[in-house]
């Protein structure tokens, strides 16, 4: 079965193009837009028109290496040597259409059912498209789901088949888009679609590249994350991620957690699912002579007192003598007087391997207007988080890893993507201070590597979190956080290096 981006799929259609402006023209400035798949569909062609505009466009997209689709018409998609077809329900049967192209061919599907999108998953399609979601002018007579009805297909297709892409469209443009996603993966159980199908939105703009890049920047944090779906990766980080699995089940590093009353437990078992060694000591009586054994120190600033704080000194007084690693975490820290005069001192007066927060507590680091924190809460949006992860890096001159739906990792030279996860983790109080576990386990066998290790941190929850997910939905029946909970954890014991190698999507720049 072929691999396919739909991550931003264009459908063509003339009668929406701006006066002066040629099909030709959009596909080309769409496709440097960030458009990842091209569809001709041109309900009132002729047969010779259809031909010329398949033999050109085939051209254009092969040039860009970006998949070229035909709607409906087999024979111009097999006369042109087409990428593949979009099928609907009322046109050529799909195991016909499998014969007749054969299993190299990329073949979509609409559906507007459960039933129908199960039945294309058992019959070999290289994707589903449900809808449509809007109301649109470019479908007649169609069924309009809305975002719970594309949620509910994605969730009962989920239980089946974890890889296979699916895309939706109907009436999306970038106003609408982000909200959508939003909707279809609360519906659908924590499952995210893997990209939209635009007609509209780029055809009836002057400038495609422009339209194209506008929905392309919405989409980033909130499409994928799909078990098993294929993704450009760093080959050597995925790499050095499986390095650092083994080397910490094989090292069993020694980590001291000084962290919050709400997650000891919790914490302290990913350390030790992971294959590390927790010790939660916080008292300032006993921290200075724990340190003289460990292999990585955690400050995690959630429930903060003076005493706490002072033991964090003293631990890392002792960590910063031994060439320890620290990984602080500092919840809330712009949210009181107390936590921003904490966070402050630690950072002026200690040598932090790894930052690991949220948008509002690294844009708080940052000096960024854009986010805020309300609690452990994030509010507000990074417009650029790879900007404001490398500055709050060169400026501590360590380095940070913003987590959120995508999680995005700096050292100040480098910044690194890392798109694994599930919505579910949103849902549990500890999670994001259990990936500050992970990344500091990593931290101490990474032997100064602190880039590596948070990335490291990050994937592994983010796998964990997509697997348990499919775990739990695999029996068809309802589950909540709390067996996800149970889920997450067996899937981080159960972490093996094949599961990151299939799984990880790991982007650098």
């Amino acid at each position: 079965m072929p691999s396919v981006d739909v991550s931003l799929y264009l459908v063509t259609e003339r009668s929406f193009l701006p006066p002066g402006k040629t099909v030709q023209d959009c596909v080309r400035e769409a496709i440097a837009g960030g458009v990842s798949i091209v569809q001709l569909r041109e309900k009132t062609a002729t047969g010779r028109e259809f031909l010329r505009l398949a033999r050109e466009l085939r051209d254009i997209c092969a040039e860009a290496n970006v998949p070229f689709i035909v709607n409906d018409r087999i024979d111009i998609a097999m006369a042109v040597d087409a990428d593949g077809v979009h099928i609907g329900q009322e046109d050529i049967p799909l195991k016909d259409a499998r014969r007749l192209l054969g299993p190299n061919k990329i073949i979509g599907v609409t559906v507007k059912t459960i039933e129908q999108a199960l039945a294309a998953v058992d019959g070999g399609a290289d994707y589903i498209a449900p809808g449509v979601v809007f109301p649109t002018t470019t479908k007649d007579n169609a069924v309009y789901l809305g975002p719970s009805g594309v949620g509910e297909i994605i969730a009962k297709v989920r239980q089946h088949n974890t890889t296979i892409p699916i895309v939706t469209i109907g009436g999306i443009n970038s106003e609408n888009v982000s909200s959508m996603l939003r909707d279809v993966e609360q519906a659908s159980g924590g499952f995210r679609l893997s990209g939209v199908a635009v007609v509209s939105a780029i055809m009836k703009h002057q400038d495609a590249k422009l339209a194209a890049h506008a929905l392309k920047s919405c989409l980033v944090d909130n499409i994928v994350n799909v078990v098993g779906m294929p993704a450009l990766a760093d080959s050597d980080l995925v790499q050095r991620v499986v390095s650092l699995l083994e080397r910490v089940r094989e090292k069993r590093p020694f980590v001291h957690s000084i962290t919050n009353n709400v997650v000891f437990e919790m914490t302290a078992n990913i350390i030790l699912h992971l294959g590390g060694s927790p010790i939660m000591a916080h008292s300032i009586d006993e921290v200075e002579e724990v340190g003289n054994s460990i292999d990585s120190l955690i400050l995690n600033m959630g429930t903060l007192d003076k005493f706490r704080i002072a033991s964090f000194h003293k631990a890392a007084q002792k960590a910063n003598s031994r060439n320890v690693p620290i990984t602080l975490d500092p919840i809330g820290c712009g949210f009181t007087s107390l936590r921003r005069q904490a966070v402050a001192e630690l950072l002026s007066s200690t040598k932090i391997s790894i930052i690991k927060g949220n948008a509002g507590e690294i844009g708080f680091l940052s000096g960024s207007m854009e986010t805020s924190s309300r609690g452990a809460d994030s509010i507000g949006k990074l417009t650029d988080p790879s900007t404001v992860a490398m500055s709050v890096a060169k400026k501590y001159n360590t380095t940070v890893c913003i987590t959120g739906a995508v999680d995005y990792v700096s050292d100040g030279t480098r910044v690194v993507r890392c798109e694994n996860g599930n919505a579910y983790l949103g849902l549990l109080t500890g999670t994001g201070c259990s990936t500050t576990a992970l990344i500091a386990s990593f931290a101490g066998v990474a032997e100064g590597d602190y880039l590596a290790a948070s990335v490291a941190g990050c994937t592994v929850m983010g796998v964990a979190a997509e697997m348990a997910a499919a775990k739990c939905g695999a029996g068809g029946e309802a589950f909540g956080p709390a067996s996800f909970r149970t889920a997450l954890f067996d899937a981080v014991y159960l972490l093996m290096a094949k599961d990151v190698q299939k799984y990880a999507r790991i982007l650098s720049r």
